[in-house]
């Protein structure tokens, strides 16, 4: 899983002076995942040229009827 980091951390993640491998492995502690969202996207993000907010923005779901098919299987003599 990605790594979220708490805001408060930004600085000390970010800083290219920071050596400190402890400090720095301090804030990859798990993120609570009862904070997290998700929801549906753009098929748009798998493109690395769509470089927009666009492609993160919540998407509806197309709604699929199901169609029930029968599958004929053969037996083994």
């Amino acid at each position: 899983m990605p790594v979220i980091l708490d805001p408060d951390g930004y600085d000390l993640w970010l800083d290219p002076g920071m050596r400190d491998a402890g400090a720095a492995s301090d804030l990859l502690k798990p993120y609570d995942a009862r904070l997290m969202r998700c929801h549906p996207v753009s098929t748009r993000i798998n493109y690395v040229g769509n470089d927009d907010e666009e492609w993160s923005a919540p998407v509806e779901l197309a709604r699929f009827r199901v169609v029930s098919s029968r599958i004929r299987t053969r037996r083994a003599p």
